[in-house]
Protein backbone atom coordinates (compact mmCIF):
# COMPACT_ATOMS: atom_id res chain seq x y z
CA UNK A 1 0.00 0.00 0.00
CA UNK A 2 1.28 3.31 -0.80
CA UNK A 3 1.74 6.10 1.61
CA UNK A 4 0.38 9.50 1.34
CA UNK A 5 3.79 10.44 1.58
CA UNK A 6 4.67 8.64 -1.41
CA UNK A 7 1.44 9.17 -3.56
CA UNK A 8 2.04 13.34 -2.87
CA UNK A 9 5.60 12.53 -3.80
CA UNK A 10 4.76 11.70 -6.96
CA UNK A 11 1.53 13.08 -7.69
CA UNK A 12 3.43 16.75 -7.13
CA UNK A 13 6.67 15.73 -8.89
CA UNK A 14 4.53 14.30 -12.02
CA UNK A 15 2.38 17.69 -11.99
CA UNK A 16 5.32 19.79 -11.63
CA UNK A 17 7.08 17.93 -14.82
CA UNK A 18 3.41 18.09 -16.95
CA UNK A 19 3.69 21.89 -16.57
CA UNK A 20 7.51 22.40 -17.21
CA UNK A 21 7.06 20.22 -20.10
CA UNK A 22 4.23 21.72 -21.69
CA UNK A 23 6.18 25.39 -20.62
CA UNK A 24 9.35 23.97 -22.10
CA UNK A 25 7.80 22.71 -25.29
CA UNK A 26 5.10 25.71 -25.78
CA UNK A 27 8.25 28.09 -25.03
CA UNK A 28 10.77 26.25 -27.29
CA UNK A 29 7.72 25.92 -29.58
CA UNK A 30 7.30 29.68 -29.87
CA UNK A 31 10.69 30.29 -29.57
CA UNK A 32 11.78 28.27 -33.33
CA UNK A 33 8.72 29.67 -34.39
CA UNK A 34 10.40 33.37 -33.50
CA UNK A 35 13.61 32.18 -34.21
CA UNK A 36 12.95 30.67 -37.35
CA UNK A 37 11.05 33.91 -38.08
CA UNK A 38 13.97 36.11 -37.70
CA UNK A 39 16.22 33.40 -39.60
CA UNK A 40 13.77 33.97 -42.87
CA UNK A 41 14.32 37.68 -42.40
CA UNK A 42 17.81 37.28 -41.54
CA UNK A 43 18.20 35.29 -45.02
CA UNK A 44 16.13 37.49 -46.85
CA UNK A 45 18.21 40.74 -45.65
CA UNK A 46 21.44 38.32 -46.58
CA UNK A 47 19.98 37.98 -50.00
CA UNK A 48 18.92 41.50 -50.53
CA UNK A 49 22.84 42.49 -49.46
CA UNK A 50 24.41 40.04 -52.01
CA UNK A 51 21.81 41.22 -54.46
CA UNK A 52 22.55 45.01 -54.33
CA UNK A 53 26.73 43.59 -54.08
CA UNK A 54 26.36 41.76 -57.23
CA UNK A 55 24.25 45.08 -58.52
CA UNK A 56 27.14 47.27 -57.95
CA UNK A 57 29.82 44.54 -59.37
CA UNK A 58 27.28 44.55 -62.33
CA UNK A 59 26.94 48.21 -62.29
CA UNK A 60 30.98 48.46 -62.19
CA UNK A 61 31.44 46.19 -65.40
CA UNK A 62 29.08 48.52 -67.39
CA UNK A 63 31.01 51.35 -66.16
CA UNK A 64 34.10 50.25 -67.61
CA UNK A 65 32.87 49.09 -70.45
CA UNK A 66 31.28 52.71 -70.73
CA UNK A 67 34.15 54.24 -70.24
CA UNK A 68 36.28 52.03 -72.63
CA UNK A 69 33.94 53.24 -75.39
CA UNK A 70 34.07 56.68 -74.63
CA UNK A 71 37.51 56.33 -74.87
CA UNK A 72 37.78 54.46 -78.13
CA UNK A 73 39.28 56.56 -81.33
CA UNK A 74 37.79 55.01 -84.24
CA UNK A 75 39.73 57.64 -86.75
CA UNK A 76 43.19 56.04 -85.35
CA UNK A 77 45.29 53.88 -87.03
CA UNK A 78 44.25 49.80 -86.31
CA UNK A 79 47.55 49.14 -84.57
CA UNK A 80 46.62 52.22 -82.09
CA UNK A 81 43.03 50.97 -81.39
CA UNK A 82 44.52 47.26 -81.04
CA UNK A 83 47.30 48.64 -78.49
CA UNK A 84 44.50 50.62 -76.20
CA UNK A 85 41.97 47.77 -75.98
CA UNK A 86 44.82 45.50 -74.77
CA UNK A 87 45.81 47.72 -72.14
CA UNK A 88 42.66 48.06 -71.30
CA UNK A 89 41.83 44.48 -71.21
CA UNK A 90 45.24 43.68 -68.71
CA UNK A 91 43.85 46.77 -66.30
CA UNK A 92 40.34 45.76 -66.23
CA UNK A 93 40.89 42.02 -65.88
CA UNK A 94 39.78 41.00 -68.98
CA UNK A 95 39.70 38.37 -71.26
CA UNK A 96 39.92 40.66 -74.15
CA UNK A 97 38.05 43.02 -76.17
CA UNK A 98 35.97 43.12 -79.21
CA UNK A 99 34.48 45.53 -81.30
CA UNK A 100 30.96 44.69 -83.00
CA UNK A 101 30.23 45.86 -85.98
CA UNK A 102 26.61 46.42 -87.92
CA UNK A 103 27.04 43.12 -89.93
CA UNK A 104 27.38 41.27 -86.83
CA UNK A 105 31.48 40.49 -87.42
CA UNK A 106 33.18 40.85 -83.97
CA UNK A 107 36.76 42.28 -84.34
CA UNK A 108 39.22 40.83 -81.80
CA UNK A 109 42.51 42.62 -80.85
CA UNK A 110 44.69 40.13 -82.15
CA UNK A 111 42.82 40.61 -85.34
CA UNK A 112 40.42 37.32 -85.55
CA UNK A 113 37.09 37.98 -86.46
CA UNK A 114 33.85 36.32 -84.75
CA UNK A 115 29.97 35.90 -86.20
CA UNK A 116 28.32 37.78 -82.89
CA UNK A 117 25.14 37.70 -84.83
CA UNK A 118 23.78 34.80 -82.69
CA UNK A 119 25.30 36.00 -79.65
CA UNK A 120 22.95 37.35 -77.12
CA UNK A 121 24.43 40.59 -76.72
CA UNK A 122 23.92 41.44 -80.06
CA UNK A 123 20.45 42.56 -80.36
CA UNK A 124 20.79 44.77 -77.33
CA UNK A 125 23.30 46.56 -79.32
CA UNK A 126 20.92 47.39 -81.99
CA UNK A 127 18.54 48.72 -80.12
CA UNK A 128 21.06 51.16 -78.23
CA UNK A 129 21.07 48.93 -74.69
CA UNK A 130 23.93 47.96 -72.43
CA UNK A 131 23.98 44.53 -72.25
CA UNK A 132 25.68 41.92 -69.31
CA UNK A 133 25.27 38.52 -70.58
CA UNK A 134 24.43 35.11 -68.79
CA UNK A 135 27.62 32.88 -69.07
CA UNK A 136 27.68 31.35 -72.45
CA UNK A 137 30.39 28.90 -74.75
CA UNK A 138 32.09 30.95 -77.41
CA UNK A 139 31.64 28.76 -80.74
CA UNK A 140 35.59 29.46 -81.24
CA UNK A 141 37.27 28.05 -78.41
CA UNK A 142 34.43 26.44 -76.30
CA UNK A 143 35.12 28.64 -73.13
CA UNK A 144 32.22 30.30 -70.73
CA UNK A 145 32.43 33.78 -70.88
CA UNK A 146 30.24 36.65 -69.62
CA UNK A 147 30.20 40.30 -71.44
CA UNK A 148 29.46 43.05 -70.86
CA UNK A 149 28.17 45.14 -73.90
CA UNK A 150 27.58 48.86 -74.48
CA UNK A 151 26.64 51.00 -77.43
CA UNK A 152 29.67 52.77 -79.06
CA UNK A 153 29.41 56.01 -81.59
CA UNK A 154 32.59 55.12 -83.14
CA UNK A 155 32.51 54.53 -87.48
CA UNK A 156 31.65 51.28 -88.27
CA UNK A 157 31.12 49.74 -84.93
CA UNK A 158 27.98 49.63 -83.51
CA UNK A 159 29.12 48.40 -79.67
CA UNK A 160 32.06 47.22 -77.53
CA UNK A 161 32.00 43.83 -75.84
CA UNK A 162 33.97 42.91 -73.18
CA UNK A 163 34.61 39.53 -72.20
CA UNK A 164 34.77 37.99 -68.41
CA UNK A 165 35.74 34.43 -67.74
CA UNK A 166 32.71 32.71 -66.98
CA UNK A 167 33.39 32.10 -63.54
CA UNK A 168 33.21 35.92 -63.05
CA UNK A 169 29.63 35.89 -61.67
CA UNK A 170 30.65 33.07 -59.03
CA UNK A 171 33.67 35.09 -57.99
CA UNK A 172 31.28 38.01 -57.29
CA UNK A 173 29.60 35.28 -54.93
CA UNK A 174 32.46 33.58 -53.31
CA UNK A 175 33.04 35.69 -50.76
CA UNK A 176 29.58 35.87 -49.30
CA UNK A 177 28.68 32.47 -46.92
CA UNK A 178 26.92 31.82 -43.54
CA UNK A 179 28.53 29.70 -41.36
CA UNK A 180 30.11 26.37 -43.07
CA UNK A 181 26.71 25.56 -45.25
CA UNK A 182 25.77 28.73 -46.08
CA UNK A 183 26.32 29.85 -50.02
CA UNK A 184 24.57 32.15 -52.17
CA UNK A 185 24.31 31.36 -55.94
CA UNK A 186 21.87 33.07 -59.09
CA UNK A 187 19.43 31.72 -61.47
CA UNK A 188 18.61 33.99 -64.75
CA UNK A 189 15.30 34.64 -66.06
CA UNK A 190 14.59 31.01 -67.12
CA UNK A 191 15.09 29.24 -63.88
CA UNK A 192 19.10 28.58 -65.15
CA UNK A 193 21.77 28.69 -63.24
CA UNK A 194 24.67 31.16 -63.77
CA UNK A 195 26.02 31.43 -60.81
CA UNK A 196 26.86 29.06 -57.68
CA UNK A 197 29.61 27.58 -55.86
CA UNK A 198 29.57 24.44 -57.81
CA UNK A 199 30.80 25.77 -61.30
CA UNK A 200 30.13 22.83 -62.87
CA UNK A 201 26.49 23.79 -62.33
CA UNK A 202 27.03 26.71 -64.33
CA UNK A 203 28.95 24.62 -67.34
CA UNK A 204 25.64 22.27 -67.99
CA UNK A 205 23.43 25.36 -66.91
CA UNK A 206 21.74 23.64 -64.69
CA UNK A 207 17.79 24.29 -64.70
CA UNK A 208 15.62 22.80 -61.86
CA UNK A 209 12.41 23.50 -63.74
CA UNK A 210 13.48 20.91 -66.05
CA UNK A 211 15.19 18.97 -63.63
CA UNK A 212 11.96 18.36 -61.29
CA UNK A 213 10.42 16.27 -64.49
CA UNK A 214 12.48 13.47 -63.51
CA UNK A 215 12.80 14.17 -59.90
CA UNK A 216 10.08 14.89 -58.09
CA UNK A 217 12.59 15.61 -54.97
CA UNK A 218 12.80 18.69 -56.39
CA UNK A 219 9.21 20.21 -56.21
CA UNK A 220 9.51 21.99 -53.10
CA UNK A 221 12.97 23.76 -54.15
CA UNK A 222 11.24 24.84 -57.71
CA UNK A 223 8.05 25.85 -55.97
CA UNK A 224 10.48 28.88 -54.51
CA UNK A 225 12.45 29.29 -57.33
CA UNK A 226 9.14 29.69 -59.40
CA UNK A 227 8.82 32.68 -56.82
CA UNK A 228 12.20 33.75 -57.70
CA UNK A 229 11.84 34.33 -60.95
CA UNK A 230 9.26 36.31 -60.24
CA UNK A 231 11.16 38.79 -59.28
CA UNK A 232 10.09 38.51 -55.62
CA UNK A 233 11.44 38.68 -52.40
CA UNK A 234 10.98 35.89 -49.74
CA UNK A 235 12.20 33.11 -47.61
CA UNK A 236 11.24 29.20 -47.69
CA UNK A 237 12.16 25.58 -46.49
CA UNK A 238 13.16 22.89 -49.12
CA UNK A 239 14.62 19.16 -49.22
CA UNK A 240 18.12 19.27 -51.59
CA UNK A 241 19.98 15.81 -51.71
CA UNK A 242 18.70 14.39 -48.50
CA UNK A 243 19.50 17.93 -46.22
CA UNK A 244 17.16 20.38 -45.16
CA UNK A 245 17.88 23.68 -46.16
CA UNK A 246 16.40 27.54 -45.57
CA UNK A 247 16.65 29.79 -48.55
CA UNK A 248 16.13 33.88 -48.53
CA UNK A 249 15.63 35.70 -52.11
CA UNK A 250 16.02 38.70 -54.03
CA UNK A 251 16.26 40.19 -57.60
CA UNK A 252 19.20 41.95 -59.02
CA UNK A 253 18.39 45.41 -59.74
CA UNK A 254 19.06 46.21 -63.62
CA UNK A 255 18.22 42.18 -64.37
CA UNK A 256 15.65 39.82 -64.63
CA UNK A 257 17.91 37.43 -62.35
CA UNK A 258 17.41 36.87 -58.89
CA UNK A 259 19.87 35.56 -56.15
CA UNK A 260 19.06 32.78 -53.35
CA UNK A 261 21.09 32.53 -50.01
CA UNK A 262 21.03 28.84 -48.85
CA UNK A 263 22.01 27.75 -46.02
CA UNK A 264 21.40 23.63 -44.35
CA UNK A 265 18.61 24.41 -41.42
CA UNK A 266 20.65 22.45 -38.91
CA UNK A 267 23.58 24.75 -38.57
CA UNK A 268 20.97 28.16 -38.95
CA UNK A 269 18.88 26.68 -36.60
CA UNK A 270 21.94 25.72 -34.37
CA UNK A 271 20.74 28.07 -31.71
CA UNK A 272 17.22 26.23 -31.63
CA UNK A 273 19.50 22.73 -31.17
CA UNK A 274 21.43 24.74 -28.16
CA UNK A 275 18.08 25.61 -27.01
CA UNK A 276 17.09 22.05 -27.05
CA UNK A 277 19.46 21.00 -24.94
CA UNK A 278 19.24 23.96 -22.56
CA UNK A 279 15.68 22.81 -22.42
CA UNK A 280 16.51 19.12 -21.55
CA UNK A 281 19.19 20.27 -19.08
CA UNK A 282 16.58 22.41 -17.22
CA UNK A 283 13.88 19.75 -17.38
CA UNK A 284 15.98 17.44 -15.62
CA UNK A 285 17.13 20.01 -13.38
CA UNK A 286 13.34 20.91 -12.57
CA UNK A 287 12.59 17.24 -12.27
CA UNK A 288 15.05 17.01 -9.64
CA UNK A 289 13.68 20.07 -7.82
CA UNK A 290 10.26 18.76 -8.41
CA UNK A 291 10.75 15.43 -6.90
CA UNK A 292 12.79 16.44 -3.45
CA UNK A 293 10.18 19.52 -2.99
CA UNK A 294 7.52 16.88 -3.64
CA UNK A 295 9.14 14.51 -1.11
CA UNK A 296 9.84 17.03 1.58
CA UNK A 297 6.12 18.34 0.76
CA UNK A 298 4.63 14.78 0.68
CA UNK A 299 6.35 14.30 4.13
CA UNK A 300 5.03 17.16 5.73
CA UNK A 301 1.69 16.66 4.78
CA UNK A 302 1.84 13.11 5.60
CA UNK A 303 3.10 13.55 8.96
CA UNK A 304 0.25 15.42 10.47
CA UNK A 305 -2.31 12.66 8.82
CA UNK A 306 0.16 9.94 10.10
CA UNK A 307 -0.33 11.24 13.69
CA UNK A 308 -3.92 11.81 13.60
CA UNK A 309 -4.45 7.82 12.02
CA UNK A 310 -2.31 6.28 14.99
CA UNK A 311 -4.82 7.72 17.07
CA UNK A 312 -7.51 6.20 15.08
CA UNK A 313 -5.74 2.89 15.32
CA UNK A 314 -5.56 3.36 18.96
CA UNK A 315 -9.59 3.81 18.98
CA UNK A 316 -10.03 0.93 16.96
CA UNK A 317 -7.97 -1.10 19.66
CA UNK A 318 -10.26 0.09 22.15
CA UNK A 319 -7.64 2.49 24.01
CA UNK A 320 -9.08 5.25 25.10
CA UNK A 321 -5.90 6.60 27.13
CA UNK A 322 -4.55 8.28 23.86
CA UNK A 323 -4.47 12.30 23.44
CA UNK A 324 -3.79 14.22 20.29
CA UNK A 325 -0.88 16.20 20.16
CA UNK A 326 -1.28 19.89 20.90
CA UNK A 327 0.75 21.14 17.65
CA UNK A 328 -1.95 19.33 15.55
CA UNK A 329 -4.88 20.93 17.13
CA UNK A 330 -2.97 24.80 16.79
CA UNK A 331 -3.50 23.78 13.07
CA UNK A 332 -5.97 25.97 11.34
CA UNK A 333 -5.92 24.07 8.22
CA UNK A 334 -8.14 20.83 7.62
CA UNK A 335 -5.63 18.89 9.49
CA UNK A 336 -6.11 20.70 12.65
CA UNK A 337 -9.69 20.64 12.20
CA UNK A 338 -9.84 16.75 11.61
CA UNK A 339 -6.98 16.55 14.46
CA UNK A 340 -10.12 18.66 16.72
CA UNK A 341 -12.75 16.45 15.46
CA UNK A 342 -11.22 13.11 16.75
CA UNK A 343 -10.16 14.90 19.56
CA UNK A 344 -14.00 15.59 19.90
CA UNK A 345 -14.51 12.11 19.58
CA UNK A 346 -11.83 10.40 22.05
CA UNK A 347 -13.23 13.37 24.88
CA UNK A 348 -17.23 11.94 24.09
CA UNK A 349 -15.96 8.14 23.81
CA UNK A 350 -13.84 8.83 27.07
CA UNK A 351 -17.24 10.78 28.63
CA UNK A 352 -19.78 7.77 27.47
CA UNK A 353 -17.54 5.16 28.88
CA UNK A 354 -17.79 7.21 31.96
CA UNK A 355 -20.77 7.15 32.40
CA UNK A 356 -21.05 3.32 31.16
CA UNK A 357 -18.97 2.18 34.22
CA UNK A 358 -21.39 4.33 36.72
CA UNK A 359 -24.41 2.66 34.75
CA UNK A 360 -22.80 -1.13 35.09
CA UNK A 361 -21.76 -0.36 38.63
CA UNK A 362 -25.78 0.69 39.32
CA UNK A 363 -27.05 -1.94 37.53
CA UNK A 364 -24.63 -4.42 39.34
CA UNK A 365 -26.27 -3.48 42.45
CA UNK A 366 -29.30 -3.73 41.24
CA UNK A 367 -28.98 -6.82 40.17
CA UNK A 368 -27.86 -8.07 43.34
CA UNK A 369 -30.86 -6.72 45.11
CA UNK A 370 -32.87 -8.29 42.16
CA UNK A 371 -31.24 -11.85 43.04
CA UNK A 372 -32.21 -11.24 46.60
CA UNK A 373 -35.56 -10.11 46.02
CA UNK A 374 -35.81 -13.41 44.09
CA UNK A 375 -34.73 -15.61 46.20
CA UNK A 376 -36.56 -13.80 49.13
CA UNK A 377 -39.91 -14.66 46.78
CA UNK A 378 -38.61 -18.23 46.04
CA UNK A 379 -38.89 -18.84 49.81
CA UNK A 380 -42.55 -17.22 49.69
CA UNK A 381 -43.93 -19.42 47.04
CA UNK A 382 -42.50 -22.36 48.62
CA UNK A 383 -43.80 -21.33 52.25
CA UNK A 384 -47.19 -20.81 49.82
CA UNK A 385 -46.68 -24.30 47.97
CA UNK A 386 -46.96 -25.87 51.16
CA UNK A 387 -49.80 -23.95 52.28
CA UNK A 388 -51.46 -25.07 49.72
CA UNK A 389 -51.17 -28.63 50.16
CA UNK A 390 -52.77 -27.88 53.47
CA UNK A 391 -55.38 -26.14 52.71
CA UNK A 392 -56.10 -28.72 49.62
CA UNK A 393 -55.86 -31.70 52.85
CA UNK A 394 -58.30 -29.68 54.38
CA UNK A 395 -60.69 -29.01 51.47
CA UNK A 396 -60.32 -32.76 51.24
CA UNK A 397 -61.55 -33.26 54.55
CA UNK A 398 -64.24 -30.59 54.63
CA UNK A 399 -65.34 -32.14 51.75
CA UNK A 400 -65.21 -35.83 53.12
CA UNK A 401 -67.39 -33.79 56.30
CA UNK A 402 -70.15 -32.58 53.43
CA UNK A 403 -70.28 -35.96 52.27
CA UNK A 404 -70.60 -37.22 55.82
CA UNK A 405 -73.08 -34.25 56.59
CA UNK A 406 -75.24 -35.38 53.15
CA UNK A 407 -75.23 -38.81 54.37
CA UNK A 408 -76.29 -38.45 57.90
CA UNK A 409 -78.99 -35.89 55.77
CA UNK A 410 -80.41 -38.64 54.09
CA UNK A 411 -80.50 -41.10 57.19
CA UNK A 412 -82.05 -38.38 58.90
CA UNK A 413 -84.74 -38.04 55.87
CA UNK A 414 -85.10 -41.96 55.98
CA UNK A 415 -85.43 -41.62 59.70
CA UNK A 416 -88.09 -39.11 59.31
CA UNK A 417 -89.87 -41.06 56.87
CA UNK A 418 -89.41 -43.54 59.01
CA UNK A 419 -91.13 -41.53 61.91
CA UNK A 420 -93.45 -40.18 59.85
CA UNK A 421 -94.83 -44.30 59.01
CA UNK A 422 -95.19 -44.33 62.71
CA UNK A 423 -97.09 -41.49 63.76
CA UNK A 424 -99.90 -43.43 63.88
CA UNK A 425 -98.26 -43.81 67.64
CA UNK A 426 -99.45 -41.02 68.81
CA UNK A 427 -100.61 -37.66 67.11
CA UNK A 428 -98.23 -35.19 69.91
CA UNK A 429 -95.17 -37.90 69.48
CA UNK A 430 -95.62 -37.39 66.01
CA UNK A 431 -96.12 -33.89 65.62
CA UNK A 432 -93.09 -33.30 67.95
CA UNK A 433 -90.74 -35.16 66.06
CA UNK A 434 -91.97 -34.72 62.82
CA UNK A 435 -91.52 -30.59 64.13
CA UNK A 436 -87.59 -31.57 64.93
CA UNK A 437 -86.92 -33.60 61.56
CA UNK A 438 -88.30 -30.04 59.70
CA UNK A 439 -85.27 -28.41 61.53
CA UNK A 440 -82.94 -30.61 61.14
CA UNK A 441 -83.77 -31.14 57.42
CA UNK A 442 -83.37 -26.82 57.58
CA UNK A 443 -80.45 -26.71 59.44
CA UNK A 444 -78.89 -29.85 57.43
CA UNK A 445 -79.56 -28.26 54.45
CA UNK A 446 -78.52 -24.58 55.58
CA UNK A 447 -74.71 -26.09 56.78
CA UNK A 448 -74.51 -27.65 53.32
CA UNK A 449 -75.26 -24.50 52.05
CA UNK A 450 -72.61 -22.96 53.87
CA UNK A 451 -70.13 -25.44 53.22
CA UNK A 452 -70.51 -24.73 49.59
CA UNK A 453 -69.76 -20.93 49.78
CA UNK A 454 -67.15 -20.93 52.40
CA UNK A 455 -65.59 -23.33 49.70
CA UNK A 456 -65.82 -21.12 46.80
CA UNK A 457 -65.00 -18.41 49.07
CA UNK A 458 -61.91 -20.04 49.92
CA UNK A 459 -60.72 -20.88 46.55
CA UNK A 460 -61.11 -17.28 45.05
CA UNK A 461 -59.31 -15.88 48.60
CA UNK A 462 -56.32 -18.08 47.43
CA UNK A 463 -56.03 -17.53 43.97
CA UNK A 464 -56.54 -13.63 44.84
CA UNK A 465 -53.39 -14.75 47.52
CA UNK A 466 -50.79 -16.30 45.16
CA UNK A 467 -51.36 -13.74 42.27
CA UNK A 468 -51.06 -10.74 44.69
CA UNK A 469 -47.66 -12.87 46.09
CA UNK A 470 -48.67 -12.01 49.48
CA UNK A 471 -50.02 -15.96 50.11
CA UNK A 472 -48.24 -16.13 53.35
CA UNK A 473 -49.91 -13.92 55.46
CA UNK A 474 -53.64 -15.07 53.53
CA UNK A 475 -52.58 -18.72 53.58
CA UNK A 476 -52.32 -18.54 57.34
CA UNK A 477 -55.62 -16.53 57.47
CA UNK A 478 -57.64 -19.39 55.01
CA UNK A 479 -55.83 -22.51 57.47
CA UNK A 480 -57.49 -20.69 60.74
CA UNK A 481 -60.56 -20.07 58.66
CA UNK A 482 -60.66 -23.93 57.05
CA UNK A 483 -59.63 -25.05 60.62
CA UNK A 484 -62.64 -23.53 62.10
CA UNK A 485 -64.89 -24.26 59.08
CA UNK A 486 -64.12 -27.96 59.90
CA UNK A 487 -64.50 -27.67 63.87
CA UNK A 488 -68.26 -26.16 62.62
CA UNK A 489 -68.68 -28.75 60.20
CA UNK A 490 -67.74 -31.51 62.85
CA UNK A 491 -70.31 -30.36 65.20
CA UNK A 492 -73.05 -29.87 62.90
CA UNK A 493 -71.94 -33.31 62.07
CA UNK A 494 -72.22 -34.27 65.80
CA UNK A 495 -75.49 -32.47 65.84
CA UNK A 496 -76.75 -34.17 63.01
CA UNK A 497 -76.05 -37.25 64.61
Amino acid sequence: MKSIKQTAAVAIASLMLVVTLVLSLVTFSKAQTALTGTLHELLISKAEDTADLVATQLDSWRRIADGIARNFDGEASRTSQQTYLQRETRENDLLYIGMLRNDGALILPNGQTIDASKHPYYDGLIAGQTIITTPFKLATDDNMVVTVAVPITASNYIGLVGFLPGQALCAAIADVGFGKTGYAYILDGEATTIAHPNYDLVLQRDNDLENVKTDVSLQELVTIQKEMIQAKTGAGRYDYNGKNRMLGYAPIAGTNWSLAFAAETSEVLNRVASMRQFVMVFLFVVLAVAIISATLLGGALAKPIIQVTKVAQSLAAYDLTVSIPSNLLKRKDEVGQLAQAVGTTVAMLQQSLGSISNSSQRLAAASAQLSANAQTVAASVQESIASTEEIAAGMQSISAATKEVNASSQEMAASVNQFAERADDGLSRTQEIKGRASNLSSDAITSQQAAKQMYAEIREQMSQAIADMHVVNNINELAQTISSIAAQTNLLSLNAA
